[in-house]
C-alpha cells in the first residue's frame, strides 16, 4: 500500500471514530402515571394529556403532548415502557447510524484526498486517475447520503400512533385511529410491505 493510501485510510478511520461522539444529555419526557383503578373518563383523561401527536415536516420534527413539545431523543425513556415503542426507538437509532456511514466515508474520502494533495510534495501526490477514482468515490457516496433519507422510511413517523396504541392498551382503553402524524411527508416515497415497489 503506498503512503498515499495509507494517509487516506488513517484521516477516514479518525473521521469515523470522530462520529461515535457522546450526544449531549437531553430533558426526557416525564412518563404517564398509570392508575391501577380509575373510571373510565379519568383513564380517558389521562390518555389525553400524555398522548402523543408527531409534527414532521421538511427540516423540523417535533413529537406534541399537553405538557410541550419534544425532539425525538427527549422520547427514549418513554420509549422503554413498552417493548414495541422500545423496537421503534431502536429502529431509528439504528437507520440513522447506518445513514451516518456514507456521508462519513464520502466526506472523509474527499477531504482526505484533497488534503493530501494539497500537502505532499509534488512528486508524492496521487496521479490524476488516482484522484478522479477518489473523487468520484468520495461524490458518489455523498450524494448517497444525501439520497437514502428521502427513499428509505423513517420509522420514527411511526412512533406516537405505536406509543399511543400501547398507552391505550395500558389504561385498559379501547383501540383508537390512528392520529399520531400530524403533518408526514405524503409525497416522498415509501417502502410497500412486502419490500417490493414503493408507495406513496
Amino acid at each position: 500500500m503506498s503512503d498515499s493510501y495509507r494517509s487516506v485510510v488513517a484521516c477516514c478511520v479518525a473521521i469515523l471514530g470522530l462520529t461515535g461522539c457522546v450526544a449531549p444529555q437531553v430533558k426526557q419526557a416525564e412518563v404517564p402515571y398509570v392508575p391501577l383503578s380509575a373510571d373510565e373518563a379519568a383513564r380517558e383523561a389521562i390518555y389525553e394529556k400524555y398522548k402523543l401527536t408527531a409534527d414532521i415536516g421538511g427540516f423540523t420534527a417535533l413529537w406534541k403532548r399537553s405538557d410541550g413539545n419534544y425532539s425525538f431523543a427527549a422520547l427514549e425513556t418513554l420509549s422503554k415502557e413498552y417493548p414495541e415503542t422500545d423496537e421503534v426507538y431502536g429502529s431509528v437509532k439504528t437507520r440513522a447510524t447506518w445513514l451516518t456511514v456514507p456521508a462519513a466515508v464520502g466526506g472523509a474520502t474527499l477531504g482526505a484526498t484533497l488534503g493530501y494533495n494539497l500537502s505532499a510534495p509534488e512528486s508524492q501526490r496521487m496521479s490524476s486517475d488516482t484522484q478522479i477514482v477518489m473523487y468520484s468515490i468520495g461524490g458518489g457516496l455523498t450524494l448517497l447520503a444525501l439520497i437514502l433519507p428521502f427513499v428509505t422510511h423513517d420509522p420514527a413517523e411511526d412512533f406516537a400512533d405505536v406509543y399511543n396504541a400501547a398507552l391505550r392498551r395500558d389504561l385498559d382503553l379501547p383501540a383508537a385511529a390512528s392520529t399520531g402524524t400530524e403533518a408526514a411527508s405524503a409525497w416522498l416515497p415509501r417502502p410497500a410491505g412486502q419490500g417490493v415497489g414503493w408507495v406513496f
